[in-house]
């Protein structure tokens, strides 16, 4: 009964926030067509450290671990980011130097991360997923638009984790059973748009919970440039590092 409220209470709080509806076609609500780039944060629950009291001190008790989620870190040299491995969907959506690209396809919605040129497809047709469908980093989306606010679930995610810290330790797991629900919808600013993310994972949190919210500004880019990861093995590792090539990145 707990989880369901806490549920149900994120649901009140987007319902209260959604513009209001209008009729549509129901594969589009509005048009997103168009590279953005990251502005900043309206709320963030996380990352996972941050400075108290002029101190850099772990307050990783920010997401409502279970007693399994509490336990579950990996090294930061084990982070497979390090090494070009594409994020999870719950981190991917929290990268700040990296542009977007959305675009609209029959029936669907196309969103490219440029970190590690990523592809997702948020499917429009109502159906649910395919029973063979493979879980995956980002999983299979599913999406809804009320008004001109897109909803999207997904589903069928690969384990992953997505809070680093100052600790060398990465928390913040999500596992088999998590869902990501997010809403994607105008800013006051012309041509921006704000997104959140709920995190649903019954594993290792107590109940879902916000996130995430940023907002996304339209630039005028065409193509996204290209995903030129160097995986910090071959360069830290090296008689001569490359580090500036390293952190370029």
């Amino acid at each position: 009964m707990r989880r369901l409220h806490f549920v149900s209470s994120i649901a009140a709080i987007f319902l209260l926030l959604i513009p209001t509806v209008r009729a549509q076609s129901p594969d589009r609500g509005a048009d997103f067509t168009g590279t953005y780039e990251f502005v900043g944060p309206l709320l963030a629950i996380g990352p996972c450290d941050g400075r108290i009291n002029g101190k850099w001190e772990t307050r990783c008790n920010n997401f409502p671990y279970s007693d399994a989620g509490k336990e579950k870190s990996i090294a930061a040299i084990d982070d497979g980011s390090v090494d070009c491995i594409p994020d999870g969907l719950a981190r991917l959506n929290t990268r700040t130097l990296y542009d977007i690209q959305i675009w609209h396809e029959p029936k669907m919605v196309k969103i490219k991360y440029q970190f590690g040129d990523i592809v997702r497809t948020i499917h429009l047709d109502g159906e649910p997923p395919p029973a063979d469908t493979a879980r995956s980093r980002h999983g299979y989306s599913i999406g809804k638009w009320m008004g001109d606010t897109l909803h999207i679930e997904t589903t069928h995610l690969e384990p992953a984790f997505f809070a680093p810290g100052t600790d060398g330790r990465v928390r913040g797991a999500t596992s088999e059973q998590a869902k990501i629900i997010e809403r994607w919808w105008p800013a006051p600013i012309a041509g921006n748009l704000l997104m959140d993310m709920v995190l649903d994972d019954p594993v290792n949190y107590e109940h879902a919970f916000l996130l995430h919210r940023r907002e996304w500004s339209a630039t005028e880019l065409g193509e996204l440039e290209p995903w030129d990861c160097v995986p910090a093995s071959e360069l830290l590792f090296e008689d001569d590092p490359d580090l500036d090539k390293f952190f370029e990145n």
